[in-house]
Parts: structure tokens; C-alpha cells; sequence
């Protein structure tokens, strides 16, 4: 069936505004060569708002009544004199995320905040690109390329140990480790010289053993298991082993604004805690008055070995090394009688194996050298401590 064209300027323009909202942002950019009236209808405000709010980061209130603006040109000018068109899927998403990473460090953890570079350029992304393709590599993905058009990594990398990451980061012993976010130039250039030939670095620890984030950029199967184009993994640099982390780089962001906007890192010195805070997660007991609280976090930096096996349509690990760093914090009731302050003189750890279900037992004399004191209403005592590398462990 056809339509004669004269019996289309006869729909309502209320109707063909309904029609158009069908209609992709291209398709609306062609239709003003139609007609007068297809370019007055296709150019209407409320069609181009409703684009500016679906691809990019527009309230969805914004200016709703506002006749003086021009949303066509609203979305031109992001497109195209921003050069940001092709980035219109992801957008929205990862603009929103880096605000929200950006209110926090700004508020709770400035030092962190001042050190996100600023964003690099269209030109440093397609060498980058080009690059990767030399290598037959997928393209980096979207939401890792507009992201450093937002901020690329953190700065100064000449001077990476005077900065904390924005991954956070912690301390147990002598061991430190500190998630620095990259560069696109660097992740491209330690994916040509590193042993991961099939991943993208995005985000490195500054000590040694050196641990990273990358992204899987070529499909490859190692270890038990099969990694996925996209997914994010964290490995040594040795190569030891490669762990799942995250589907998407995406995800990397959106799970760590979560966890800062839900108050489950403290700041010390400046320094974003990967250890949860206790308000958040871990377990506690309350004994006579004296309360113990803990909390643990997977050192992926002193694991390795690890091998998975399918189970279904997941991978489950199956053998390796598996270390876990534990913050423990001491206190006593503020209303416990004075006549019960105690001092802690021994300690006793039972440590259980889940594979097999076999319990080591440690006993020694107070906790790393201390012999604290417990009064009511004291500064609570705290201590990390890291588990040498045991088989799938639970200590409790």
C-alpha cells in the first residue's frame, strides 16, 4: 500500500511527533531535507530534549518549558563540536558514575580527588586504537574511551608513589598496596610489553609485586577457565595467576561509587581504605563487656596458582593460593564497670581449611608484640594482620 504524500502534511503535527519519537537522531537530521514542514516538525523541541536526555547526561527536567532553548542545537553541539557522537551509548552512564566518584574524593578524600588527570584527546585515543589493532586486539571498549576524554588515569605518573589510588588502597606489615588508575598511553604501552598480550592495563599497584586490573581484549583460556572479550581481570604481573573481577569496565566504576557513597571505606591520611569499615561489613562478639569486631579483604598480590573448573555456567576455583588480610578492633563498653578493665595476654586463631575441612590452631602470646589494656570507654585497640597463604580459607 502507499500513501500520497499530500495526505501526510494532513497528520496532526501532535500525531507525527508521536511517529517521529520512533525515529533515530539521523533519520531526524535527514527529514528536514523533505519538506518545510518535515524540517519544522523533525527540528520540534520535545523530540530533541527527549534525545539530549537519553544520550547525554541532560536532566530529564531540564528546561523542560524553557522555549529559548534549542535542543536540537543542544545536541549538535555535544555531538559534534564535542566530538562525543560516538560515544552516545555510553555516555550518559559513565558520565554519571565520574560524577559521583567526583562529589565523593572531592568532599572525603581530596588528596585522591586532585590527583584525576584531565581527560586526553580524540587524537590520543585513535593512537591507541590504532595500536591495539596493529595486534589484532579488539577496540578498547567505549566506556573505557570516554571515560579518559573525562579523566585519563591519575597524575603525576612520574611521581606514582607520592599519590594515592583511587581504587584504594591498604597496609598489613611491610606489605602496601595502592590501586593507581592508568592512562590510556600507559595501559597501551605495557599491553605491548608485558606478558598479557590479549589485555588492556587500566589500573596497577605501586609496589612490588606489581598487580593489576586489565581488560580482556582477545578471547583466551587459561587456567581452567575461559575469559571473555570486556570482562576485567586482576593478575600479577608474573603471571602467576588471572582472576575474574568484573564483566565491565563499567561495572569497575559503578561498583567502586557504590561502595564509597555507601560508607564502606574510611579515609586515613588521605588514603581510601579497601578494607570495608566495620559499620559496613564483618562480624563482631561481645564478651564481658569487651567487644571484638573484624573484618577481611582477598590480597590478591600474595595469591596465586589458582585454578578453576566449570560448575554449570560458573567457574569455581578449584586449587591454588588463596591469602586474606584480616582488621580486627578491641573495645570495651563505655558502662562496664572500671573493676573489669582486662588486658589481652594471649591469642588463640583456629583456621579452617574448606576443601577439606582440616582446623589449624595458632596460640602465642599477645597480637603483633601489644599487650593492650581494655578500660571502659578507651580508644578502641586495632591491628591487621595477614593469613599466609592457605587453601580456600575461614578463620574464625
Amino acid at each position: 500500500a502507499t500513501m500520497n504524500s499530500s495526505r501526510i502534511y494532513d497528520i496532526p503535527n501532535e500525531t507525527l511527533l508521536h511517529i517521529l519519537s520512533y525515529v533515530s537522531e539521523c533519520d531526524l537530521m535527514h527529514l528536514h531535507l523533505v519538506s518545510r514542514m518535515m524540517n519544522e516538525v523533525s527540528s520540534s523541541n520535545p523530540l530533541w530534549r527527549t534525545l539530549c536526555v537519553q544520550h547525554w547526561d541532560v536532566p530529564s527536567n531540564s528546561q523542560a518549558e524553557d522555549t529559548s532553548t534549542y535542543w536540537k542545537d543542544v545536541y549538535t553541539d555535544i555531538a559534534h563540536d564535542q566530538g562525543m557522537y560516538r560515544y552516545k551509548t555510553v555516555y550518559k552512564r559513565v558520565h554519571q558514575v565520574w560524577e559521583r566518584i567526583e562529589r565523593w574524593t572531592k568532599v572525603f578524600a581530596p588528596l585522591v580527588y586532585s590527583t584525576l588527570a584531565p581527560p586526553c584527546t580524540e587524537e590520543n585515543v585513535e593512537q591507541c586504537l590504532d595500536s591495539l589493532s596493529s595486534r589484532n586486539l579488539a577496540p578498547l571498549p567505549l566506556e573505557v574511551q570516554y571515560s579518559s576524554r573525562i579523566h585519563d588515569g591519575q597524575i603525576p605518573e612520574r611521581s606514582l608513589r607520592n599519590i594515592h589510588g583511587l581504587l584504594g588502597g591498604f597496609s598489613v606489615y611491610d606489605l602496601h598496596v595502592n590501586f593507581i588508575l592508568c592512562s590510556i598511553s600507559t595501559g597501551t604501552y605495557l599491553t605491548h610489553h608485558q606478558w598479557k598480550n590479549n589485555c588492556f592495563l587500566i589500573a596497577l599497584t605501586q609496589e612490588r609485586p606489581i598487580v593489576g586490573l586489565w581488560i580482556v581484549l582477545r578471547e583466551f583460556s587459561q587456567w581452567g577457565r575461559t575469559y571473555a572479550v570486556g570482562e576485567v581481570v586482576q593478575c600479577a604481573a608474573n603471571g602467576i595467576s588471572c582472576l575474574p573481577a568484573y564483566s565491565s569496565y563499567i561495572e569497575v566504576l559503578e561498583h567502586h561509587a557504590n561502595s564509597l557513597e555507601g560508607g564502606r571505606h574510611d579515609v586515613i591520611d588521605g588514603e581510601i581504605i579497601q578494607f570495608p569499615t566495620f559499620a559496613s561489613e564483618g562480624s563482631d562478639c561481645t564478651t564481658h563487656g569487651i567487644q571484638v569486631r573484624a573484618n577481611g579483604l582477598f590480597v590478591s598480590v600474595e595469591s596465586g596458582n589458582i585454578v578453576f573448573h566449570a560448575q554449570g555456567a560458573q567457574y569455581v576455583p578449584e586449587s591454588g593460593i588463596f591469602t586474606f588480610a584480616y582488621r580486627i578492633r578491641i573495645s570495651m563498653d563505655v558502662n562496664v564497670p572500671a573493676t573489669q578493665a582486662a588486658q589481652l595476654v594471649s591469642r588463640h586463631w583456629e583456621i579452617i581449611d574448606e576443601s577439606n575441612g582440616s582446623m589449624e590452631v595458632v596460640d602465642g602470646e599477645g597480637v603483633i608484640g601489644h599487650f593492650p589494656t581494655m578500660k571502659p570507654g578507651a580508644y578502641p585497640f586495632s591491628f591487621q594482620l595477614l593469613v599466609l597463604p592457605l587453601a580456600l580459607l575461614n578463620q574464625t
